[in-house]
Formats: C-alpha cells, sequence, structure tokens
C-alpha cells in the first residue's frame, strides 16, 4: 500500500493561520493542497471549500446543494481542519497513486477533473 504525503496547503481566499476568525463568522472559502505519493516525485492538486451551513444557506439558491467537495464546519479552526484534512488524505492510501486519487475524489476536487 502507497502512502500520501500532503505537500503543501494553501488559500487563495484567506489567510490558513489567521486566528482572527470568530466562531460566529461567515465562513465560505477554499483551500487548496497538492497530495503526492511519500517518497516520490510529483504532486496533484486538490481543492476543497470549507463552509459553515449558514454561510451555505446564505449563498444557495438552490433547494438540495449536493457536491462532495465541501467541509461543512461549526466554526472556523485551522487547527482542527487541517487535522481533518490529514486524516482523509491518509485514509484515502491504496495500492498505486491511481486509486488513491480516485478515493481522494470522494472529498476534494482534483486538478484533472
Amino acid at each position: 500500500m502507497n502512502q500520501l504525503e500532503l505537500r503543501s496547503i494553501s488559500s487563495p481566499d484567506v489567510e490558513l493561520y489567521w486566528n482572527e476568525m470568530r466562531p460566529n463568522d461567515d465562513i465560505y472559502f477554499a483551500i487548496q493542497f497538492e497530495i503526492g505519493e511519500k517518497g516520490g516525485r510529483g504532486q496533484d492538486l486538490f481543492q476543497v471549500m470549507v463552509a459553515t451551513p449558514e454561510a451555505l444557506m446564505k449563498r444557495s439558491n438552490e433547494f438540495l446543494i449536493s457536491d462532495r467537495a465541501y467541509l461543512i464546519v461549526q466554526h472556523w479552526d485551522w487547527q482542527r481542519t487541517e487535522h481533518e484534512i490529514r486524516r482523509i488524505i491518509e485514509s484515502c492510501a491504496a495500492q498505486d497513486f491511481n486509486q488513491s486519487v480516485t478515493k481522494l475524489q470522494r472529498y476534494f476536487r482534483w486538478e484533472y477533473e
């Protein structure tokens, strides 16, 4: 079984390590990260939207929100969010990288979709 490695993590929208956000803030932004095989070369880019239920409701005019690439959080907590992203990545390890990508796509958007 190959192991996956989180190589980088960032957001085009906010500073992830910024702890000025308060629990009642409107949380809705993208996080992107590069994942590769542990010890290997190369990596692929993945993205997920982080949002509170209230922020999703404000932005949706649809009855149903049906998309896999969301992490729904009660409030902003960078350490817990990063921990959950790492946990998901670990759980997607498979026999080869292609199989791992298939599992990762259950949770995140892949750059080649």
